[in-house]
């Protein structure tokens, strides 16, 4: 029933779901609302450069 490509086709399927949980996942949602007050620093780096005590503070409507 399974072969090779049905276990590869699989694998792709997981990490494929888990890459979605991270980009929908809470954090990145309140990243995405921050962005524009990062420098290219943080896209060239990734969002793992943000302490999760920056994300999570309360910050000001403008922040």
């Amino acid at each position: 029933m399974f072969n090779q490509k049905s276990y590869k086709m699989l694998g792709t399927f997981a990490k494929i779901t888990a890459f979605y949980e991270t980009l929908t996942s809470p954090r990145m949602e309140k990243l995405s609302k921050m962005h524009k007050y990062f420098g290219s620093n943080v896209f060239f780096n990734g969002p793992q450069c943000i302490p999760d005590d920056i994300v999570w503070a309360d910050h000001p409507k403008d922040f």
